[in-house]
């Protein structure tokens, strides 16, 4: 069985060591038997920066150890599949050039799964064909060289070659970063890492269910210098500097870069600014030995820092003294967030009032003077407390709790058996409290902050409500995505129906604008919808009739670019534009307002009229 290993995206030379992982019958348990090693450190990648080697049928799982100064890099392993049953459905493409359509020969199709995938190379034509049993959660990562990788979704509706899916690659960036030390002397032997999002590379392809981080590296030579190819542009790239496996520095700021552009960075180490601060609580009182976390900004001005930091998003760390001092030196300008770290299980602890909430706090490091001050300020022991009872009053124990704050705070515990709860500790911020949604009990949220009386969260039997989304021409129900949005609050519930029904289950009680669409263009929606479960639904009902496409396309160089369309005050969707820099969105006709926000500020407001069946595309360029 052959293996393909490609290791940060490019890595040409790497030694590894291949070690096998025995499992039992359950796959994610490791069994008793200890890892045995496959191959001793004398595989190398090669000029692609990939490895290919034969294991036979041994070992179907494994891990990929790399040596230093590599080892801050992701292997990503795409073991190729056994063969599938001559029956099984089949998945068309073809890949091209962004803009002329060109067909790009050689690329390399990797297909994405949650357990398994493989690696098929498109023809000369830029077709390729892959097949397995099953396309459920499944993307394909295209690469090839001199453009920048993407990430596509395989869906339905491509099992015929004349049917194939087309994917646009364009043309990839390059980067030159020479790293150098306090004095100016190169620095040999340092890694490079550049990183991002998954979902950045598959903006407009769903939701990426599979587990994958976009990685590049490479290690500066004896001029302490060293180059990347085939970058993505118009996406955040994180950069960070690695020694002897040890995290040295991360940028402040991500990296953008644009189509095609070829640029050249030069990073100082030990020349930065040194950070002098107070870590206090509530009541201006020093809170002595607690890790203090620093991380980018990425645009918030405060937060919390939670278990994902601890592993990769926290650029450097040091501790209070007994006083509430701390000290963090070769600091890049820039905004940073920082505050106590979080530590394990705190978010489950019994509560305390000792306990400090990880929260993080914006600051800003100019590039002068070399010595500034900071004061932080992070409470101690407050909580969010209240009780979950049922709807004769009784409390209900051991159902799930959560508290999310936007845009990445998310906490879960479980009652006790008096139906109460505690989250915590925390400090500023709106938390919404929901519970039920499950099936047994309906969902219900309130909103809250820390400091607040008890909460109390009153859940109703759940119930098997439905509406129906209908043909306007047929009158028969169709498949279609359902959004729910309130008028009142932020945020949607989005779903797809089943024989063209949807359910209603975890849909709280209140007015919503309900919109549906269809992937053959059609749209239909209601409008401030006053939905009460239990009650009589049947007049649930959303009819699609023919609607268009807006096809918009950002040109430009501007962080985190995006769009939102609305039909006279109605939100009809929106979206984000990522490496190919496209996206198409299902509308209904009619005079339709398109908004192109960027740096999270409206850029340009425009009025488009969308006649039925109809497809317009819209160009937004940077105005400054």
């Amino acid at each position: 069985m052959k293996r393909r290993v490609l290791l940060g995206g490019g890595l040409v030379g790497v030694a590894v060591v291949l070690v096998a992982i025995w499992s039992g019958a359950d796959r994610d348990l490791v069994a008793a038997r200890p890892d045995e090693p496959i191959a001793a450190p004398v595989l190398k990648t090669n000029e692609a920066g990939t490895l290919i080697f034969d294991v036979g049928e041994v070992a179907p799982e494994m891990r990929v150890v790399v040596p230093e100064p590599a080892a801050g890099l992701q292997a990503n392993v795409a073991p190729d599949e056994p063969t599938p049953p001559e029956d099984a459905p089949s998945f068309f493409g073809i890949v091209v050039a962004d803009g002329n359509d060109a067909p790009i020969a050689d690329a390399e199709v990797t297909l994405l799964r949650r357990r398994k995938g493989y690696t098929v190379q498109a023809d000369d034509g830029g077709r390729f064909e892959l097949t397995a049993t099953s396309w459920s959660n499944a993307f394909v990562r295209v690469t090839a060289s001199g453009f920048a990788e993407r990430l596509a979704a395989v869906v339905e509706g491509h099992d015929q070659p004349e049917e194939a899916k087309v994917i646009r690659l364009r043309p990839g960036a390059r980067l030159t970063i020479t790293v150098r030390d306090s004095s100016g002397r190169p620095m040999e032997g340092m890694l490079v890492r550049v990183t991002t999002d998954s979902f950045r590379l598959a903006r407009g392809e769903g939701l990426v269910t599979v587990s994958y981080k976009p990685e590049w590296g490479a290690t500066t030579g004896a001029d302490g210098s060293c180059k990347m190819s085939d970058l993505p542009a118009r996406v955040p790239l994180a950069l960070e500097l690695h020694r002897d496996g040890e995290l040295v520095r991360r940028e402040a700021s991500p990296v953008v870069l644009g189509v095609g552009e070829v640029r050249v960075l030069e990073l100082l180490i030990g020349a930065g600014i040194t950070l002098h601060g107070f870590l206090l609580d509530q009541y201006d009182q020093p809170i002595a030995n607690r890790e203090i976390w620093m991380k980018p900004a990425s645009g918030m001005k405060w937060g919390y820092f939670d278990d994902l930091d601890s592993l990769r998003g926290v650029t450097a760390k040091t501790k209070t003294d007994a006083a509430g001092r701390f000290k963090l030196t070769d600091v890049s300008p820039g905004k940073w967030l920082l505050g106590p770290g979080r530590k394990p299980g705190r978010w489950g602890a019994p509560p305390s009032d000792h306990l400090v909430a990880p929260e993080a706090t914006m600051v800003l490091v100019t590039e002068t003077p070399l010595n500034q001050d900071c004061l932080l300020h992070a409470p101690r022991g407050q909580y969010i407390r209240g009780r979950v009872l049922g709807e004769s009053g009784e409390p209900v124990a051991a159902v799930g709790v959560n508290a999310f704050l936007p845009p990445f705070t998310n906490m879960n515990e479980m009652t006790e058996d008096d139906g109460s709860f505690a989250f915590g500790p925390v400090g500023r911020g709106k938390f919404t409290l929901s519970a039920g949604g499950d099936g047994q009990w309906d969902k219900t949220s309130v909103l809250t902050t820390a400091g607040d009386p008890e909460v109390t969260l009153w859940l109703r039997r759940g119930d098997d409500s439905w509406g129906i989304v209908r043909d306007s021409v047929t009158g028969g129900p169709v498949e279609a995505d359902v959004r729910f949005t309130s008028p009142e609050r932020l945020g949607w519930s989005e779903r797809g129906t089943k024989g063209g029904k949807f359910q209603l289950r975890d849909i709280e009680d209140g007015v919503y604008n309900i919109t549906a669409w269809t992937r053959d263009g059609k749209f239909g929606f209601l409008r401030r919808f006053n939905l009460v479960r239990g009650g009589q639904t049947e007049d649930l009902e959303v009819v699609v009739r023919p609607g268009g496409r807006i096809r918009c396309r950002y040109d430009g160089t501007k962080q985190y670019p995006s769009f939102s369309v609305s039909l006279g005050g109605l939100s009809i969707g929106g979206d984000g534009f990522h490496d190919a820099g496209t996206s198409v969105l299902v509308v209904p006709s009619g005079t339709l307002t398109v908004t192109f926000n960027s740096g999270g500020k409206t850029r340009e407001t425009r009025t488009v009229i969308i006649a039925p069946g109809e497809e317009k595309e819209m160009v937004f360029r940077d105005a400054d």
